[in-house]
């Protein structure tokens, strides 16, 4: 179930700035909506929101981080086989496949 947002918002923006999909959506100074068809409950938006107007699919307010403490991925290149599901699937599209150098070059299984 995707997340909402509240009266409570001011039109800042913060959310659909940070919002991978677009969901988050509205002019500034007016309230905002989220589009449950294309919300990924990524949680991005509740990080951002500095009015707590934001709330996930049980009515929780997400915890407020700071962009720069933001966890990143880690990728274990040992579990990875190149299948290229992920560059399809990243919302953002910040995943990219390339051909493997020495630094990047897995072991051979087996």
């Amino acid at each position: 179930m995707a997340y909402y947002i509240t009266e409570a918002c001011s039109g800042c923006t913060a959310c659909a700035t940070v919002c991978p999909t677009g969901a988050a959506s509205g002019q500034k100074k007016e309230l905002h909506r989220i589009d449950e068809t294309t919300c990924i409950e990524c949680d991005a938006c509740g990080k951002i929101c500095p009015e707590g107007a934001v709330r996930d699919a049980s009515g929780r307010v997400p915890e407020r981080v700071k962009r720069g403490e933001w966890k990143k991925p880690f990728f274990d290149k040992k579990k990875c086989n190149g299948c290229g599901v992920c560059p399809d699937v990243c919302p953002t599209g910040c995943i990219s496949m390339g051909p493997r150098t020495p630094k990047t070059a897995m072991p051979a299984p087996g």
